[in-house]
């Protein structure tokens, strides 16, 4: 459904001829859209063949680093059509304290990362779903008081920066995985982890993701078992 899950502004044909020669790098026998391509098309083709969702991002000419394009299939309760053409700090408004405490530092990681490296990140929290596609749209269930342990998955997003050929853009790659808490406890340190998390999580950060009914129950349920 690209209607849905694919955006894009027409000025972001350059980052898209960049990102697919990002591609064709790593995969030199896929058959990708030439140079003349539109950026829908260069996008479309990317989104079918790469597993993680994409999002590209530009430093324009007012200094601000905006979101120019992404396809976007395993959202975790946003939209990516809300985001488009927004600037980074708009993107993470939504995310309480997040632009007053590190806002300055990711300006500096996009505008200084340099061609060749990435910058790798985990984010988590917790889902009432094993679906991947959480699309806002799709009205996916939310965690309650009453949802049973064995209905409660840990979301993991394993994400990506690189700057792309070229440097004009930068590439952010997301993939979510799904994780039943009890493959935790073979894993004592990742539990301790994800206690640590849940512990120390701002009630607001809680809100944002959903899980402020349910946090403080993981956590003991895990404490007790690792």
């Amino acid at each position: 459904d690209p209607q849905r899950y694919l955006v894009c502004q027409p000025e972001s044909a350059g980052l898209v001829r960049a990102t697919l020669q990002l591609a064709k790098s790593f995969d030199s026998t896929f058959n990708f859209p030439d140079s003349n391509a539109s950026p829908q098309e260069g996008l479309q083709a990317l989104g079918l063949h790469w597993e993680p969702d994409i999002l590209l991002v530009r430093r324009c000419a007012d200094s601000e680093i905006r979101m120019q394009a992404g396809v976007v299939c395993f959202a975790s309760h946003w939209s990516p059509q809300a985001k488009l053409g927004q600037t980074v700090e708009v993107v993470h408004g939504p995310v309480p304290g997040l632009n007053a405490a590190i806002a300055p530092g990711i300006q500096n990681l996009l505008v200084r990362l340099q061609e060749g490296y990435s910058w790798l990140r985990v984010n988590m929290a917790l889902s009432a779903s094993l679906d991947l596609n959480q699309h806002p749209e799709l009205a996916p269930p939310r965690l309650t008081r009453e949802t049973p342990m064995e209905s409660i998955w840990l979301r993991v997003e394993y994400q990506a920066l690189a700057t792309l050929p070229g440097g004009e853009g930068v590439l952010f790659g997301i993939r979510p995985y799904h994780y039943e808490l009890t493959s935790l406890l073979a894993r004592p340190q990742a539990a301790r982890a994800v206690i640590g998390q849940l512990r120390t999580m701002p009630l607001a950060v809680q809100v944002y993701k959903g899980i402020e009914q349910v946090s403080a129950r993981v956590a003991d349920w895990l404490e007790a078992r690792v």
